[in-house]
């Protein structure tokens, strides 16, 4: 993917999201004004965008992002600036910039992903097929502005995974893959394989079908 040419980073962390025609897009979601995830039904976009700017957007800023996370980016990181924001749909909201406008695609798989993939899988080698784990990643840092490291190891990596791709649903995947142990916001833990990450089953299929066990935890 990344040496096939038909992609490229975007000089600006901003340019991968709000828009229909980012240049790393390597599988995006369509929307319109007529069919999208974010003005009239529970999508993205109701749930992080929080803007009333945006025409026809439902949003509520329900997802809020806590300082600590925020504090995990260096202070000339511009993905901690720019793709972090105060709304204005609820006072003192702090949510993410990538999911404001509900009428442009969504990214699903992003060449800054592919890059940071293939830095773990080269690290995990002892290869650097393509680039090594170190530029790989010092790529994705210099596009954000943040200080480029001298080396690199899995955890690095992983951390870059999880400030580059915060809020498009990679981090639990990264937590269960790699067997960590999950650290709550009221400081609690949770094994990567706790009841607490299956959903339930929804009542109204127990209903319809007696065989059904609904899941430990909901019990």
């Amino acid at each position: 993917v990344i040496q096939s040419g038909k992609y490229a980073l975007p000089s600006s962390v901003e340019a991968s999201f709000n828009t229909s025609a980012s240049p790393e897009s390597v599988f995006e979601i369509q929307q319109t004004t007529q069919n999208n995830a974010g003005t009239t039904n529970d999508g993205i976009t109701t749930f992080y965008g929080c803007d009333y700017d945006i025409p026809g957007s439902a949003s509520r800023g329900d997802v809020q992002i806590e300082s600590a996370f925020i504090d995990k980016y260096d202070s000339t990181d511009k993905r901690r600036t720019l793709l972090i924001y105060e709304g204005t749909c609820n006072k003192g909201s702090v949510t993410s910039a990538k999911w404001k406008n509900p009428y442009t695609n969504i990214p699903v798989i992003r060449l800054s992903e592919m890059h940071l993939i293939r830095a773990e899988a080269n690290l995990e080698l002892g290869t650097s097929l393509g680039m090594s784990p170190l530029d790989d990643v010092n790529l994705i840092r210099a596009k954000a502005g943040a200080p480029l490291y001298s080396d690199v190891d899995k955890d690095k990596i992983i951390l870059e995974r999880e400030l580059e791709l915060a809020f498009e649903g990679n981090r639990i995947h990264d937590l269960k893959r790699l067997k960590r142990v999950i650290t709550l916001s009221d400081s609690t833990t949770v094994d990567y394989s706790g009841d607490e990450f299956i959903m339930p089953i929804p009542l109204s299929e127990i209903n319809a079908n007696k065989n059904l066990i609904q899941n430990t935890f909901y019990k």
